[in-house]
């Protein structure tokens, strides 16, 4: 491992496990380092502090992934890490009719800049920063034997492609507890439903029931989907995007037959 040495006075921040060590805090670093590079970090008493990776261009110089010397950047690792935040959601009792939600969340999961969304069957890798372009085929392996799937999306900057397994049917429609939408896990862009709403979705939508329910911003109308689903009087969905609103009639439609 390359050695990077932190300033004494940032240093107490990665000991207490920050997991980003900013730009400026590193006094000495190693001459060619490359994007991607796994790096170990020292301070001065302290010839071991964490082990990371190292970023070229962000103001986050190194994400760090381990405080454990005796832990490597490796396909163990990835995949052990990978089958905790699995454990993790099915001990929050995620409930059964939820085929859409994240799976890993970067360092909450303590895979700093690696997300992971469930899409029924199919998963998407979100790679936050280029520097994990390197470890991007070690760490799809490591999530297909972690959680099985039929096909993984890696999704990196404004690109999107399957890297394992089958692509998803066109379209891909996932249920939640209080909707059934369409999405598009292989989307460069925007896969279509925003999972971080669906608790307060399914507890506010009964409160809907005969309701007239105004969606501003509705983007693809998982909330409209909600709203009739429960028994909204009237759900009206307002964007800016043609698409988006067909799209919202579509999942409105799927989640209430003949609203």
């Amino acid at each position: 491992m390359r050695p990077v040495h932190v300033d004494p006075k940032h240093a107490r921040a990665i000991a207490r496990g920050h997991p980003w060590v900013y730009r400026q805090a590193i006094a000495e670093k190693p001459r060619a380092l490359r994007n991607g590079d796994a790096v170990d970090l020292a301070t001065d008493g302290r010839p071991f502090l964490g082990r990371g990776i190292y970023d070229a261009q962000s103001p986050v110089a190194v994400r760090v992934w381990t405080q454990r010397d005796d832990e490597r950047l490796d396909d163990e690792l990835f995949a052990r890490r990978f089958r905790e935040a699995r454990l993790l959601r099915k001990a929050l009792a995620i409930p059964a009719r939820t085929e859409a939600y994240r799976v890993v969340n970067a360092e909450g999961d303590r895979m700093p800049g690696v997300l992971v969304d469930r899409w029924g069957e199919w998963l998407t890798l979100t790679l936050q920063t280029p520097s994990l372009r390197p470890w991007r085929d070690k760490l799809v392996a490591a999530l297909a034997e972690a959680l099985p799937s039929r096909g993984i999306y890696v999704h990196d900057d404004d690109r999107c492609a399957l890297h394992h397994g089958e692509p998803a049917p066109e379209p891909l429609v996932v249920r939640e507890p209080s909707c059934t939408v369409e999405v598009d896990p292989g989307s460069a862009t925007k896969p279509g439903l925003f999972t971080d709403m669906r608790e307060i979705r399914a507890r506010l939508a009964p409160r809907l029931a005969k309701r007239r329910f105004l969606n501003l911003f509705a983007h693809t109308g998982a909330w409209s989907a909600a709203a009739a689903a429960a028994g909204a009087e009237a759900v009206m969905s307002v964007d800016l995007s043609g698409p988006y609103l067909d799209a919202a009639a579509r999942n409105v439609e799927l989640s209430a037959p003949g609203y």
